[in-house]
């Protein structure tokens, strides 16, 4: 997948069963949905490192505030102009042009973000590839907008605001990928009191977590965390409180 989504000319490939395979002319396109812990045991910690993870744009969301016990029907006007909208795109062909104002503000962004380095080293090769999804989603917007010829500065800086929103949940998102199982149970702990308003009374902390660690090990768990001053314990209400730093 790594050497396909950079858009190989051609790309081989022989196994014993199918012998040689050829591709042409490729572009790859993915979508797809997961879980944290799912990513955390599947993708090795190397894909780093390797240049996937860089290559596709993780939206991550921790909470809805949608509700459908019964998923109403779709809105008919919103449905038909989504199959045109679908339809008129199969027909779309030929190279994406920036304008002139596009192609500034992109030039004027590329250098000024020279000098801003990732804190955080798993991001890096993200960062390098920022141009290049940058321009790949302001493709997409004019397309969605019909208008597949020309990327104006316009669809660049509304693709910037999402890659920033975007970008925004990369901290927790990453600290929960390729981390080791003490590591993840300590992530996994904090979640738990930022879900309930950053503060559980102790009996209830220790109820959520009664089916993967015994009361010894949930004590140990929880020294570590009041050590490295995330966690603050209330005895008089026997109540664990998040710090700010445990808030980030």
């Amino acid at each position: 997948l790594t050497a396909l989504f950079d858009c190989p000319n051609l790309w081989h490939s022989q196994t014993i069963l199918r012998g040689q395979c050829a591709l042409k002319n490729v572009a790859l396109s993915m979508l797809g949905c997961s879980t944290l812990d799912w990513l955390n045991s599947a993708i090795p910690h190397t894909a780093f490192g390797g240049g996937f993870m860089s290559r596709l744009l993780f939206v991550v969301q921790d909470e809805t505030e949608r509700c459908f016990p019964i998923p109403p029907d779709p809105d008919p006007l919103l449905r038909s102009k989504l199959l045109y909208g679908l339809r008129n795109m199969r027909t779309m062909k030929g190279e994406a042009d920036i304008s002139p104002s596009a192609r500034g503000f992109y030039e004027d962004w590329y250098r000024k973000r020279v000098d801003i380095a990732p804190e955080n080293r798993h991001f890096a090769g993200y960062f390098e590839r920022k141009p290049d999804h940058l321009l790949r989603l302001g493709i997409l917007l004019a397309v969605s907008q019909a208008r597949p010829g020309l990327v104006t500065q316009e669809y660049l800086e509304q693709a910037l605001q999402i890659l920033d929103w975007v970008e925004s949940w990369f901290p927790a998102t990453f600290q929960q990928i390729g981390q080791n199982v003490i590591g993840e149970t300590h992530q996994r702990m904090l979640h738990q009191l930022r879900k309930h308003n950053g503060a559980l009374l102790h009996d209830r902390w220790l109820r959520l977590n009664a089916n993967r660690k015994t009361a010894k090990t949930f004590r140990d768990y929880v020294a570590t965390l009041t050590s490295a001053k995330l966690v603050h314990y209330d005895a008089d209400a026997r109540m664990y409180l998040l710090t700010p730093e445990g808030l980030k």
